[in-house]
């Protein structure tokens, strides 16, 4: 079997195993993709496949535009998704994948279609409890950046690269 990932629309599989019994969604945080998931299929049992949800605007998906929203973000591979939900699956979310996989459960619900078995997320305050955040996505680049790096999850190389930086801020503004 080959190592290398195989993409099937917005679903990276890292280590494809179709004879799993259960898949497990990851939604990545706000600027991640999906290949953040990569190694993840060696601490998982063999009866689970990890399924990583690749966002618009960013690799693979490089081409398509960019979303604002969360639930514009969720709606944009939820149609993509509904194939890969023919198994027992769960979701992951990390942050702002917390908030996309919560999204996209309580739409099943609503559609009352079979939901996961799971939701696992960290990094994120409940969506009924999140405070109002000063908003940042606007502000000049030089305070965006000041913003970033008071946060601290991003490495300082890569706010110091104005290359790398050019790439990566229409996503995390729009994130």
């Amino acid at each position: 079997m080959s190592s290398k990932p195989q993409v099937k629309s917005c679903v990276i599989y890292p280590k494809p195993n179709p004879h799993a019994g259960a898949r497990l969604f990851c939604f990545p945080y706000a600027g991640g993709t999906a290949p953040i998931f990569r190694a993840w299929p060696n601490y998982l049992p063999a009866e689970v496949e990890l399924c990583a949800v690749q966002y618009p605007g960013r690799g693979t998906r490089i081409a398509e535009r960019l979303r604002e929203d969360v639930e514009e973000l969720m709606n944009s591979s939820y149609d993509e998704l509904q194939p890969f939900l023919n198994k027992p699956f769960a979701f992951f979310g990390h942050s702002m994948g917390a908030l996309v996989s919560y999204e996209f459960a309580r739409r099943l619900q609503r559609e009352e279609r079979p939901g996961p078995i799971g939701l696992f997320v960290s990094g994120c305050t409940a969506p009924h409890l999140r405070a109002t955040d000063r908003i940042t996505y606007n502000l000049p680049e030089p305070e965006f950046i000041d913003e970033l790096r008071r946060l601290q999850g991003t490495p300082p190389e890569v706010l110091d690269s104005k290359e790398l930086m050019q790439l990566m801020l229409p996503i995390i503004r729009a994130d």
